[in-house]
């Protein structure tokens, strides 16, 4: 998925109430692959030191690789957390073992998201760091678990560059937040260039699933009608408000003298 539609696609993701949907956006803020989602353990989380452990036999690399938390991160950890039946992160609802492998796949299936797969997400979070970012390749590469430069390279450098890589993952985080930390937003715009499309509201699910392959420039007209409309609206209920309090005056006045009568 390209990454300017990540945040579009971030904000109906937390419209899904399932496990599935929340490890998918765990994995997205992480960069982390799936399998190492799947296998995450309460053991590898330090909530205080906000740092995510991953042991070297579950990593590709063979390499003990230590995750930073964003906020949202750690917000995703909580909820998770609070229903915690097991040592498992984020168990399968039939509970004791770990999600499917393929229950991150099914979630993009049900949002009707076609030619994305879970693991792409790591490329959109590295394509973002690279035009979108001023930090390092290595700082990018080394959140990706990715080795860079050569055996000698690697043999002296130790430091895995963790609060540089913390900063990294708040950034990603935040640029995840544009439109998902606005979910009735995005649910408007989806229906205002649904209409623009086809003329008309359609109640089939679908036709709003493609919602985040709409180009920017689509999205920044849909913004601009939202605006529109909301001043409207703030208009006419100033003017409702104005009639309303007028009317009530007219009564108060008015009331006295029919009692007189």
């Amino acid at each position: 998925m390209d990454y300017r539609d990540i945040p579009a696609f971030v904000a109906r993701l937390r419209e899904c109430d399932a496990i599935a949907a929340m490890a998918l956006e765990f994995a997205i803020l992480t960069a982390a692959r799936s399998g190492e989602v799947y296998g995450a353990r309460w053991s590898e989380i330090d909530l205080e030191a906000r740092v995510w452990t991953v042991p070297a036999g579950r990593m590709k690399a063979g390499r003990e690789h230590r995750v930073p938390l964003s906020e949202r991160a750690l917000a995703i950890l909580e909820n998770f957390h609070d229903a915690m039946t097991c040592d498992l992160v984020c168990p399968s609802p039939r509970g004791g073992r770990p999600l499917s492998h393929v229950a991150m796949a099914k979630v993009l299936q049900r949002l009707q998201i076609y030619g994305a797969t879970p693991h792409g997400f790591r490329s959109s979070f590295r394509d973002w760091a690279g035009n979108e970012t001023h930090f390092p390749r290595e700082i990018a590469e080394a959140a990706l678990a990715h080795s860079v430069g050569n055996a000698v390279e690697a043999a002296y450098r130790r430091s895995d560059a963790l609060e540089k890589r913390r900063a990294l993952v708040e950034a990603w985080a935040n640029y995840c937040e544009l439109e998902a930390g606005s979910c009735c937003e995005a649910g408007a715009t989806a229906l205002i260039i649904q209409i623009a499309r086809i003329g008309r509201p359609s109640d089939k699910p679908g036709r709003i699933a493609r919602f985040p392959r709409i180009s920017s420039d689509a999205r920044g007209w849909a913004r601009a009608e939202i605006q529109e409309w909301s001043n409207l609206i703030m208009t006419v209920g100033y003017l409702w408000n104005s009639y309303w309090i007028s009317d009530c005056r007219i009564r108060c006045t008015i009331r006295p003298r029919v009692w007189r009568r």
